[in-house]
C-alpha cells in the first residue's frame, strides 16, 4: 500500500528509524519553514514498510526528550503513531516557529540553522539566517501593531 502524498517541502519519508541527528535537523528544518511531517515507515517511493509497535513506543518517548533539549528555542512536534493496513507508522508533525530561527544548540546558530530547500533538508547560510531574524522581528511588530489597535478601539459599551 502506497502513504497518500509525496515527498515534499513539508513532507519527509524514512523507511526506517534514522539517527537522531538526522531527525533533529529535520524537525529544525521544518519549523525554520512552513511546518511539515516525518514521516517513519514509509520508504522514498511512498511504499507503507511499517515499524515495529514497541519500536516506536520507546522511540517516542526519546524524541520527544532528544528534540526538546538540542533544539533552540525549544520545539514541541507531536509525535504520534498512525496505522496504514495494520502496518505502524511514527510520524513527527511540526508547525511552523514563531521565534525563528532554530537551531542545534551543540552547533550554534551559524552552524546549526537548518532549512528545507524542496525535498532535502540544508544547512542555512548567513544570508537565510537574517532573514529568519528579520521573519521574527516582523512577526513581533505586527502583533504590537494589532494589539494597539485593539487597545485604542472603543468598545460599544464603553461610550
Amino acid at each position: 500500500m502506497k502513504f497518500p502524498g509525496k515527498e515534499s517541502s513539508k513532507l519527509e519519508f524514512k523507511a526506517s528509524i534514522p539517527k537522531k541527528d538526522q531527525i533533529i535537523n529535520t524537525v529544525i528544518a521544518f519549523c525554520n519553514m512552513h511546518g511539515g511531517k516525518l514521516i517513519i515507515g514509509v520508504n522514498d517511493d511512498g511504499k507503507i514498510i511499517g515499524l515495529p509497535e514497541k519500536e516506536i513506543h520507546e522511540l517516542m518517548e526519546s524524541l520527544h526528550k532528544a528534540i526538546y533539549s538540542a533544539s533552540a528555542p525549544p520545539i514541541l512536534p507531536q509525535i504520534y503513531q498512525q496505522n496504514f493496513d495494520e502496518k505502524y507508522l511514527l510520524v513527527i508533525d511540526v508547525s511552523s516557529g514563531m521565534q525563528k530561527p532554530y537551531y542545534k544548540k551543540s552547533l550554534g546558530l551559524e552552524k546549526g540553522t537548518y532549512i528545507r530547500l524542496g525535498r532535502s533538508t540544508v544547512k542555512a547560510d548567513a544570508d537565510i539566517i537574517e532573514e529568519l531574524k528579520d521573519f521574527r522581528t516582523m512577526q513581533l511588530y505586527v502583533r504590537e501593531e494589532i494589539f494597539a489597535a485593539l487597545v485604542q478601539e472603543k468598545l460599544p459599551w464603553e461610550d
